[in-house]
């Protein structure tokens, strides 16, 4: 099933063209006003769909038609001119507020001619030398009506120059944090938190999207001396030089980290405006920020979460081409995201001068990583399609390296600290839009780039944008482990506890201890009966109604054969969320190990997701108690072939087995004899086991007298002997174009320290896999009856 799988999303990633921009997104130029040198700083969107843009050389324009089919039906009007350089604009009220380099300026049109006739200033509690950097960049207000000013501190020292301020509605402005080098742009993340781009340089070894957290010290150490100005809160330690962000942050209480490290030259060089879509506007991607690019002309998207108390997060490529290097950016509530740039003499991969353009999601959703958060052993991916699982579950399909950077007085930083984590396992979730990674060598304080490279979607398609970069401030802490041991419990008592203690007393107490983990090493088989094109892939169950205290055992026996022989992998699962179509489908096999009742674990819909799956093509193996279940779902019979009545053979007894076609590939561990065995055997229910229907490899061997007279055997045992002496123990059949192999085995730990149960166990899953070719026409439908091989007259 698992070829099949690969072939189907091979062939459909080769079917399918590569994913372009245009597929997902249309972007378009807006005519500028004829004639002006519209250097677009900011952005405002105004009611009746009106749009306001400022220039570099201090003018405001505002049109009508932007949002329009039609573009060339765009018209301008200059609305006010003569400010200095505004990043920031919003409006409210029936008033424009502007953030100028000097000031936050409130301008109105009282007389309703389209000009701006009053010019209030709301705040200038800041300084301005009239350096070249020394720029502001304004939020639009936040909850509380605040408005957020990132100062640039480059090329002077004026007052409250690298601090982030706030300014109320009445004017008064506050300062919140310090540490700020080169901003680009302030906003909002979904929490109503401000975030703000800062770009590489001194003390800054790339550029970063970072949370102003209140009372913060967030790197670049000017401005010190304002702290002097703050009741109650003194000026933090001064960084060392060259260090480690996460070597300077033990040291200095009040540093706070980069939360998005966006790396020099692979995700831009200059990034600018932060803007929030809560609604999805721009695509599945509900909550992200997105960041603008002066240098590359470009828009990334940015995930962020709050691990320990810290932000951080990721950071993909999204769009590109613009034609200049983009400042400002609105998105409107239509989805419109209107974006707006110069090259200002920086330069930019976009060759004009100067753009304002507008980007409209088409419903098309692009296959892309969606989120990606962090773990305590690694990542987990979220996709915005279904992912084939197949390609999505293999570690191959994924590629990580870790690095970070110098925290220094000098300029920038190169690439430092480099490791290489490894992923060790990928595990899809049931619905298909999650993925799990286990990954050695997780670097708190690195940035951590991943390449999904090799993760298909169900339909075929490979990533738009396969490598994101998570800047790993925090590693979540792992949940509380369960204690390993726990007291006894009355065996009447089993059935009635939660899962979770039977799982702490099943781990804990009835686990294998060391010497049984050595008889079960020694006893796995050494090779697989036949060569695997490929490891099949193994989701081997083990939550159940009432616990078989073997179940760990047989756990450790079935991963330690795994291991061995290399024909298989093994997934652990106790969750019944697992019995879903779209996790199932990536797994060859489902095993069930002593899994009492596990039509009621699975619930309904697993149910019907197991049948399915068996029926087209999927392999089940059950282990012992798989078999008592079913009762309360008659379709369910045909998957283990019969249903528990009672085990008149106990555990304690060693009883005597024939079988059946002795030359059978499933029979090939016993070497042509019955033999003599010590556990629990079932009858079963009337009319759930036929031979009719399954092929039937071993069999208590009924001339033996022990079989029916032992000491051993229960009670009353002469009321469920058969007329037909037919007592089976394993078998095979088909379920559609499913495999199926069962066996009474397993009750007793010491079955999975047997080696010919192994080996006949190991061979069943290859069986239910297709990797071993093995008749299943059933016994009754055989031209003559198999031969059959007892057991020795003596054990």
């Amino acid at each position: 099933m698992k070829a099949l799988l690969s072939t189907l999303s091979l062939a459909g990633a080769v079917t399918l063209a590569a994913a372009t921009q245009d597929d997902f997104y249309r972007r378009e130029v807006i005519p500028l006003p004829a004639g002006t040198e519209a250097e677009v700083g900011s952005i405002a969107l105004l009611p009746e769909k009106k749009l306001a843009i400022s220039t570099r050389r201090g003018e405001i324009w505002i049109a009508e038609g932007a949002y329009g089919e039609d573009l060339s039906q765009v018209s301008w009007t200059r609305f006010a001119y003569g400010l200095e350089s505004s990043f920031g604009m919003f409006w409210k009220d029936d008033a424009l507020y502007v953030t100028t380099r000097t000031d936050l300026s409130r301008l109105q049109d009282r007389d309703g001619d389209g000009e701006a006739d009053r010019f209030e200033i709301v705040s200038q509690d800041w300084g301005f030398d009239a350096t070249y950097h020394q720029f502001a960049f304004g939020s639009e207000p936040d909850q509380a009506g605040d408005v957020w000013v990132a100062l640039c501190q480059l090329g002077g020292s004026s007052k409250w120059r690298g601090w982030m301020i706030k300014v109320a509605p009445d004017g008064t402005t506050t300062p919140v944090a310090s540490g700020l080098r080169s901003p680009g742009g302030v906003g909002f993340n979904a929490e109503g938190e401000t975030f703000f781009t800062d770009n590489q340089g001194t003390w800054n070894g790339t550029s970063s999207v970072r949370h102003a957290k209140p009372g913060s010290f967030l790197g670049f150490p000017t401005g010190f001396e304002y702290y002097a100005e703050i009741p109650d809160q003194e000026a933090p330690a001064r960084p060392n030089s060259p260090s480690r962000f996460p070597t300077e942050m033990a040291r200095i209480p009040e540093l706070y980290p980069p939360s998005v490290l966006l790396p020099h030259g692979r995700m831009g060089a200059s990034p600018t405006f932060v803007v929030l879509d809560e609604k999805g506007h721009l695509g599945p991607f509900e909550n992200s920020l997105f960041i603008g690019e002066q240098s590359h002309s470009q828009v990334q998207r940015v995930f962020t979460e709050k691990v320990n108390g810290v932000y951080q997060g990721a950071a993909w490529h999204f769009l590109e081409g613009f034609e200049s290097g983009l400042v400002p950016g609105k998105l409107a509530d239509d989805g419109t995201l209107f974006v707006g740039g110069t090259n200002r003499g920086w330069g930019s991969r976009g060759t004009r001068g100067f753009t304002l353009e507008r980007v409209r999601w088409n419903g098309q959703v692009p296959f892309e990583t969606s989120q990606m958060r962090a773990l305590p052993d690694g990542f987990e991916l979220t996709f915005t399609e279904t992912v084939d699982p197949t390609t999505a579950g293999d570690p191959a399909s994924y590629a990580m390296e870790a690095w970070t950077y110098i925290y220094q007085s000098s300029y920038g930083s190169p690439e430092v600290d480099q490791s290489t984590p490894v992923i060790k396992r990928a595990t899809v979730s049931p619905d298909g839009l999650r993925v799990r990674l286990q990954v050695e060598g997780l670097v708190k304080g690195h940035l951590h780039r991943l390449d999904s490279s090799g993760v298909r979607s169900k339909s075929g398609r490979a990533l738009w944008h396969p490598v994101g970069y998570y800047t790993l401030n925090e590693i979540p802490a792992a949940p509380p482990q369960a204690a390993q041991t726990a007291p006894p419990k009355p065996p009447n008592g089993w059935v009635k506890l939660p899962w979770e203690e039977k799982k702490e007393l099943l781990v804990g107490m009835f686990g294998p201890s060391l010497a049984e983990q050595k008889q079960v090493q020694e006893a796995v088989p050494r090779k697989a009966a036949v060569p695997a094109p490929e490891p099949a892939r193994v989701l081997l169950f083990w939550q159940c109604q009432y616990p078989h205290t073997s179940i760990a055992t047989g756990n450790f026996a079935l991963l330690e054969m795994a291991k061995r022989t290399g024909a298989f992998t093994i997934t652990l699962s106790d969750d019944p969320a697992d019995f879903h179509p779209n996790y199932l489908a990536q797994f060859d096999v489902v095993l069930f190990n002593n899994t009492t009742s596990f039509e009621q674990t699975i619930g309904p819909d697993g149910q019907k997701a197991l049948l399915s799956y068996l029926k087209a093509g999927g392999g089940v193996v059950g282990i012992h108690s798989a078999s008592d279940s079913c009762r309360t779902w008659p379709e369910g019979v045909a998957i283990m072939g019969g249903i528990f009545y009672c085990h008149p053979w106990s555990p304690k007894g060693t009883w005597a087995f024939q079988l059946e076609s002795p030359d059978h590939p499933l029979n090939r561990a016993f070497d042509g004899q019955g033999f003599w065995h010590s556990d629990e055997i079932y009858l079963y229910r009337e009319g759930t086991f036929d031979r009719q229907h399954s092929r039937v490899l071993v069999s208590l061997d009924m001339s033996k007298e022990e079989n029916q007279t032992s000491d051993q055997l229960y009670q009353n045992v002469a009321h469920f002997i058969q007329e037909d002496g037919d007592y089976p123990v394993s078998w095979v059949h088909k379920v559609g174009t499913g495999r199926v192999f069962y066996t009474n085995f397993g009750h007793n730990a010491s079955s999975f320290w047997t080696p010919a149960i192994l080996q006949q166990i190991h061979d069943g899953i290859q069986y239910a896999a297709g990797h071993l070719e093995a008749e299943a026409i059933p016994s009754a439908a055989l031209p003559e009856p198999a031969p059959c091989a007892c057991a020795p007259e003596a054990h």
